[in-house]
């Protein structure tokens, strides 16, 4: 998966999350192909099961958050 976003360097690792702020996957890289400047993002069903297969992080689990999603940028980051 790739989003259609400009990426910026440094952002690995952020989470991503669909409409209904679930969580999709993790910001995976900055790419140059099939447009320069897209992120790719990693699908966190694979990722969780990757990393109970080859790690010693066997209980690690995604979780319900513990604040409502709010889809609109600007009312998550001004709190309204």
């Amino acid at each position: 998966m790739v989003t259609l976003t400009p990426g910026v360097p440094g952002d690995s690792g952020s989470g991503f999350l669909n409409g209904s702020g679930e969580a999709i996957g993790v910001l995976s890289t900055l790419q140059l192909a099939p447009l320069a400047g897209t992120n790719g993002v990693g699908d966190i069903g694979k990722e969780l099961t990757y990393l109970h297969a080859n790690s010693s992080f066997g209980a690690i689990q995604l979780v319900p958050g513990t604040e409502p999603f709010k889809p609109n940028l600007v009312e998550a980051i001004l709190g309204s």
